[in-house]
């Protein structure tokens, strides 16, 4: 297999706090301007793209920290 266009991979990385959104229906989201910006930046790259990004933060272990997680 080659390799050589995965040199050119650019690598974006967000660091902040994730906000836990509580809605009176009971379910719960995630947000944040850093969070917000990550995921929008995301969605807009396409599946081939160099570009990849990631989010950074700390989280702890309770149920909120738990589905961030996941999500």
């Amino acid at each position: 297999m080659n390799y050589a266009h995965l040199t050119n991979i650019k690598s974006i990385v967000f660091f902040g706090e994730c906000m836990v959104e509580n809605r009176a229906n009971g379910d719960t989201g995630f947000a944040g301007d850093t969070f917000n910006t990550a995921w929008y930046l995301a969605q807009l790259i396409k599946p081939d793209s160099i570009l990849a990004i990631y989010y950074a933060t700390a989280i702890g272990d309770d149920l909120a920290s738990c589905k961030l997680r996941v999500e």
